[in-house]
């Protein structure tokens, strides 16, 4: 098979999953296309994960067991395990999901036959904490999704969510990604830079279960919002730290460009690259502006706000009259 050139690696968190990370490692040691190295990062669990996954690592080499010192917490501790891979594409597994046991053959089998590709997702089907698949997929409860609008830097800036679970890249893409940054949601990070530095497909396909449960509830205002929460989250970004972080996530995402760019990178040339670049320079000046809005009192934000809305910035740099209104409105 074309795919079996590559190395594969799997890079896994885990933390107090003793009750699922069995099955998870079962669906993906079990793949039609085996993993040739399995590095898990284990967060200072204090249940029996370890223990499950000493065991299991017995009887298959490929599993690179990684305990942390003390607590890393999600995105650091992503950070390491996928510092620690040495394949060529590398997946990204939560501890408590399962794999279709065609997932790594159908998606390195897109690296093979492209290789300016340098990011291939999936789309995956819901199921509840007793393993029950509910018929409802990722990508079907996406508000917005590239696989209907089309891939572009904005789309990625903007926040249309891609989850950890369904990314894997090539591993020419841990230069710029790491370390990920203390801004940003580190699968977003993720993405955004792999659409500079090379092509991303997402294949509108299911290819594994994503487990919704106590533990993670809440955790996707994509997927586990309603009306209410949805208003508390507006309200929670429309306030002045909000836009004080969103200015030094684009001015992080900025410097890492910068930073890659000095570093002579052909990519660096490329109109993708200079497109996100561009984009993150003017979405920190848009946010700059808001941030100013709010030093305002309430009643003459207005005045401030209607400029860019007839410019049609809110609509390019946010959410549109929404948006426009949250400047205004909340304090």
């Amino acid at each position: 098979m074309a795919n079996e050139k590559f190395c594969v690696s799997v890079a896994m968190c885990t933390h107090n999953a003793e009750r699922l990370v069995e099955p998870q490692l079962e669906s993906i040691l079990t793949q039609t296309r085996p993993p040739d190295e399995i590095v898990i990062c284990d967060d200072v669990s204090t249940d029996r994960t370890v223990e499950i996954i000493r065991r299991i690592g017995r009887n298959n080499p490929v599993l690179r067991l990684v305990q942390n010192p003390e607590k890393l917490g999600v995105r650091r501790n992503f950070e390491n395990a996928v510092r620690q891979t040495t394949g060529d594409i590398i997946f990204l597994s939560n501890d408590d999901d399962v794999w279709f046991k065609e997932k790594i053959a159908v998606m390195t089998a897109v690296y093979a036959e492209n290789p300016e590709v340098i990011m291939v997702t999936s789309d995956a089907e819901l199921m509840d904490g007793d393993s029950r698949p509910t018929g409802v997929t990722l990508n079907g409860r996406r508000r917005e999704s590239w696989v209907h609008a089309g891939i572009s830097a904005d789309h990625f800036l903007r926040g249309i969510w891609v989850n950890g679970c369904v990314i894997s890249f090539r591993s020419v893409l841990k230069p710029l990604i790491l370390p990920f940054a203390e801004t940003w949601v580190f699968d977003r990070w993720i993405a955004a830079l792999a659409y500079a530095l090379g092509e991303v497909r997402m294949l509108n396909r299911p290819l594994m279960y994503y487990r919704r449960h106590n533990g993670n509830y809440r955790a996707d205002p994509d997927l586990d919002s309603g009306l209410w929460g949805q208003i508390r989250m507006s309200w929670k970004w429309s306030s002045l730290p909000g836009y004080q972080l969103r200015c030094r996530r684009w001015k992080e995402m900025y410097e890492r460009l910068a930073n890659f760019e000095s570093r002579g990178f052909a990519s660096a040339g490329s109109q993708r690259f200079r497109n996100l670049q561009d984009l993150c320079k003017r979405f920190f000046e848009f946010e700059m502006a808001r941030a100013g809005l709010k030093a305002r009192h309430p009643a003459l934000r207005i005045f401030g706000a209607m400029r860019p809305l007839l410019r049609g910035d809110y609509r390019q740099y946010a959410y549109g009259v929404k948006s426009f209104i949250q400047d205004v409105i909340i304090p």
